[in-house]
């Protein structure tokens, strides 16, 4: 695993950040902050993917970005991820888990981060852009704690980007990426799920991941249940140790 330097985190929160931005539900209110967000290539080098098929990809998505008309895109959007979704943009839909315990576990590393959701924001804390974001937001706090010195926030936030890559993103973001790049529904969108996937499996190395490749089925989306107190061993790890509590 290549160490981390504040600079390379910063640039892959950047990443996060601009993917994040993307799949969010707002994310084609214009066409200029989408492209903003999205012009990723300075960050791409300092994080680390300087060479890859993702410096092409990016080009093409943001050429073809320039020609494309906003109310298709939005309406392109809104059948991928809305209320029946094509692509489903939520980790329930995809991981054969109790949906309760999925929510609950990243709702842990909201409460051990301090990290807390736009009042604006009316998805579940499982969608897409909101996972990313939080990635992102944990890489900055990673690369402040290496600018500091800080060993054992650096060992904190350092573990808590493996254990959500591990046990939430790698679970169901390549099957997320492939039904998106396999849809008709949008040409723009698929190669924006194909440069996603081609991030993520580039940045395996450093999660210590290896690619499943295996496609998950979806489940019936069904009745919400109460997020459940059930947490996994990273983020358990890491709200203790933010927070000074030990297990019961």
């Amino acid at each position: 695993m290549n160490a981390p330097t504040s600079l390379r985190d910063l640039a892959r929160a950047d990443l996060f950040f601009g993917l994040a931005n993307a799949f969010a539900p707002n994310a084609l209110t214009a066409k200029e902050s989408l492209h903003r967000f999205l012009d990723l290539r300075e960050p791409l080098a300092l994080a680390g993917l300087s060479a890859g098929p993702w410096g092409e990809l990016l080009g093409s998505l943001l050429e073809r970005l320039e020609t494309e008309d906003m109310d298709a895109l939005r309406a392109s959007h809104d059948l991928l991820f809305g209320a029946n979704a094509v692509c489903p943009p939520w980790e329930c839909s995809y991981v054969p888990r109790d949906r309760g315990a999925i929510l609950g576990d990243v709702a842990a590393f909201h409460r051990a981060f301090g990290v807390g959701l736009d009042a604006t924001w009316h998805e579940r804390i499982d969608h897409i852009s909101a996972e990313f974001e939080l990635l992102a937001i944990l890489h900055v706090m990673s690369a402040r704690a290496l600018e500091a010195g800080a060993a054992e926030d650096i060992e904190i936030t350092q573990a808590a980007i493996q254990s959500l890559s591990r046990d939430h993103l790698d679970e169901w973001l390549p099957s997320f990426c492939a039904r998106l790049v396999e849809s008709d529904v949008s040409e723009w969108h698929a190669m924006l799920g194909a440069l996603t996937l081609e991030y993520w499996l580039a940045l395996h190395g450093d999660h210590e991941l290896v690619a499943r490749g295996r496609r998950l089925p979806l489940l019936d989306d069904g009745d919400d249940l109460a997020c459940a107190a059930l947490v996994t061993d990273g983020a358990q790890t890491a709200l203790q140790a933010s927070t000074g509590a030990t297990e019961p």
